[in-house]
């Protein structure tokens, strides 16, 4: 099941999306240019989805949109595993929320994948180990022999497996 989903997606769009913008002062007392923040767009049970358009462009043919599908379902107990499904679901609500009408075509090729860039994929999956003792030896063994690249190992607290817990890099 799909956890977390950001993505740089296809939207053809007159009005700059953005929360306002944050502007740094270095020592001399000069201003940065402002940087964008991503609109918030309330969802189900207080999930909000991040959008905001792609400043890289300049040209509204992009946005940036981050968010859980607790966004679009209330819940992330469970779900599908086609985040092209997903990401159509969710641009389609949070557009529509801040006002941007959105083409069923458009829609349609975000679900087949077609004008969208994955910049974060968080997935989950359960495992029916059988008994609780079983999971939490299936856990302690996958923090010792289970070795992610830039993450290292695997840190196994309180039942829970992290990897690249505490990396600024992740």
């Amino acid at each position: 099941m799909i956890d977390w989903i950001s993505a740089v997606i296809e939207f053809p769009h007159d009005l700059y999306i953005h929360g306002g913008g944050i502007v740094f002062v270095d020592k001399d007392g000069q201003h940065s240019e402002p940087l964008p923040r991503f609109a918030s767009v309330e969802g189900s049970y207080d999930s909000r989805c991040q959008v905001r358009s792609d400043s890289s462009t300049k040209d509204g043919q992009r946005i940036y949109i981050s968010c859980s599908p607790k966004f679009i379902q209330g819940h992330n107990l469970f779900g599908t595993d086609n985040p092209n499904l997903l990401t159509a679901a969710a641009a389609k609500k949070a557009l529509e929320s801040l006002g941007f009408p959105v083409l069923d075509q458009e829609v349609e090729n975000w679900k087949q994948g077609r004008g969208v860039t994955y910049t974060r994929i968080d997935a989950t999956q359960m495992l029916d180990t059988g008994s609780e003792q079983d999971a939490a030896t299936w856990l302690e063994s996958a923090s010792l022999t289970a070795n992610l690249k830039h993450r290292g190992r695997g840190e196994n607290r309180y039942g829970t497996l992290y990897f690249g817990k505490h990396s600024r890099r992740w």
